[in-house]
């Protein structure tokens, strides 16, 4: 009996051993499906939670552009920023996530890249230019202009914008180039030491009015302190230019003086003449009277010789009647005169005679 009873308990334990194993079987399976399920859930979590990341970072990095379209750059948006954000993206390399979920994160980071890219070009760009618009000194112009044009493809209203940009700056270069060229033209070398000698106004001028057009005030005031060299030599020509002409026409002035003066005094001559002429005419007539004259005083003094005993010659002591008297035109004249006798003439007329030795008479009483 002890034996039977002891059958029946191995059987049973072996029954309770298959009971036992069956249930850990299905303990095992049941655990199974549970950690998947909970893996599941957090992959899940995993996944909301990623996409909820990037769609935060989405919205940062969207602020950064002006327009939806993402053609350009706020001028608030700064390199730091953009560096915090690719630092965040890259803790996210790596891990697993769905489709979508990486088609988001391949947006973001290419709008991260563009907005790298446009505010490096944006910035090289605004690198030509101070405060004032003018072009800088050593303006880094190819360097900016490449930068640009790797966004032609991808960003063209952005391109656009900066290339205006670009165009005002290759304007400056060239305008500074122009310049400098034309102020150049002026001296004798590059170094600007020394004036060319045949420097004309026309060309300073042209070279003035080109530096005025400059923006960049040292390229301005390095070419007008060239300039201002060039104008001092200039005024000095103007100045010796001034002197001769000045000269020339005081020579001409006097030169014409003295071709007038020639013909008052031949002019003063000729009516000289003229007057000796009637003079002469005059001394005829006053020969003709003075003869009248003469013979009636020889007439009277006879007479009063022979009356009165006392004779006295036509001397000049001795004056004939009418002796003092003046003819009908205003002159004396006695045709019996001797040496030694004299008389009174009345001059009108004096001046300039143009004879061989320039023979002159003047005004006065004879």
């Amino acid at each position: 009996m002890d034996k039977k009873r002891k059958w029946i308990i191995g059987v049973s334990i072996a029954i309770g051993l298959v009971i036992l194993g069956g249930g850990a079987l299905g303990f095992h399976y049941h655990s199974v499906k549970a950690e998947e399920k909970k893996q599941a859930e957090a992959q899940q979590a995993q996944t909301k939670k990623l996409q909820q990341t990037i769609q935060t970072y989405q919205k940062e990095v969207n602020a950064w552009y002006t327009d939806d379209k993402k053609e350009g750059l706020q001028k608030t948006t700064t390199e730091k920023e953009i560096t915090s954000m690719e630092s965040k993206l890259k803790k996210l390399e790596g891990k697993e996530m769905s489709v979508d979920t990486a088609a988001k994160l391949n947006t973001l980071v290419m709008d991260v890249g563009y907005a790298r890219s446009m505010l490096d070009a944006q910035t090289k760009v605004a690198s030509l230019f101070d405060g004032t618009g003018a072009l800088v000194e050593n303006a880094q112009l190819e360097a900016a202009e490449k930068a640009v044009n790797q966004l032609k493809e991808t960003k063209p209203a952005f391109v656009k914008a900066q290339q205006k940009r670009l165009t005002e700056a290759k304007k400056q270069v060239k305008t500074i180039e122009e310049a400098t060229k034309a102020v150049n033209a002026l001296y004798t070398n590059d170094k600007l030491e020394t004036v060319q000698s045949n420097v004309t106004q026309a060309n300073y001028t042209t070279a003035k009015t080109k530096v005025a057009s400059i923006k960049q005030a040292k390229a301005k005031k390095m070419l007008s302190d060239a300039l201002a060299k060039v104008e001092t030599i200039l005024q000095k020509q103007k100045e010796v230019a001034q002197q001769q002409a000045q000269a020339t026409e005081q020579a001409a002035n006097t030169n014409e003086a003295q071709a007038t003066n020639g013909n008052t005094a031949s002019s003063d001559g000729n009516k000289t003449a003229s007057s000796h002429s009637q003079g002469s005419g005059d001394s005829s007539n006053g020969s003709s009277s003075s003869s009248q004259a003469g013979k009636s005083s020889s007439n009277n003094e006879s007479k009063s010789s022979a009356s009165s005993g006392k004779s006295k010659g036509s001397s000049g002591s001795s004056k004939a009647n009418g002796g003092n008297s003046k003819s009908s035109n205003g002159k004396s004249g006695y045709n019996d005169l001797k040496p030694g006798d004299s008389w009174d003439v009345e001059m009108k007329y004096g001046g300039y005679i143009n004879g061989k030795d320039g023979n002159t008479w003047y005004y006065g009483t004879w």
